[in-house]
């Protein structure tokens, strides 16, 4: 069985983030954990990349079987997908859970306010934009396994 393709880019936005803001950290060699953006829940992975397998307790993963931003921001630390990595500088500190509910969970909405917000800034979002399509592309073309039974997600704000 694999995990669903993500619907959009936004979880390359927030796998970013997460980056980012060194919120991801491997803890032994097949495991690493996620911290949310509200920093109230913390992400369990388990990941088999030479069976490009990956377990993760979010949301996303156990509700709706997608590929989450905690895989994916394994798989860009891990350098199975590439990019440049300039860009982490512009997507530090970025509430995604505020902006999120604000948008009433229209998730591409949110990344294009946070766009227009580094826009504002001087920021190139052009090219912020094209890296987080190049990634999605790539995730696209993944087939990326579950690793043993879901887990339940974590709890937490």
């Amino acid at each position: 069985m694999y995990w669903k393709k993500p619907r959009d880019r936004h979880m390359v936005y927030e796998a970013l983030s997460a980056i980012a803001d060194k919120r991801f950290e491997f803890t032994t060699e097949n495991r690493a954990t996620c911290i949310s953006t509200t920093k109230g829940k913390s992400y369990f992975i388990m990941y088999d990349l030479s069976t490009m397998s990956i377990m993760s307790n979010d949301n996303m993963a156990y509700y709706m079987g997608e590929t989450s931003y905690p895989m994916i921001a394994l798989l860009l630390v891990k350098k199975v997908l590439t990019y440049d990595e300039k860009i982490l500088a512009h997507l530090k500190s970025i509430p995604w859970k505020t902006i999120n509910r604000r948008n009433k969970g229209d998730y591409m909405k949110s990344v294009l306010e946070v766009l227009a917000q580094l826009q504002e800034k001087g920021v190139d979002v052009k090219h912020i934009d094209d890296e987080a399509e190049k990634i999605y592309g790539q995730v696209l073309k993944l087939e990326i396994g579950i690793l043993g039974k879901k887990m339940m997600p974590a709890s937490g704000a």
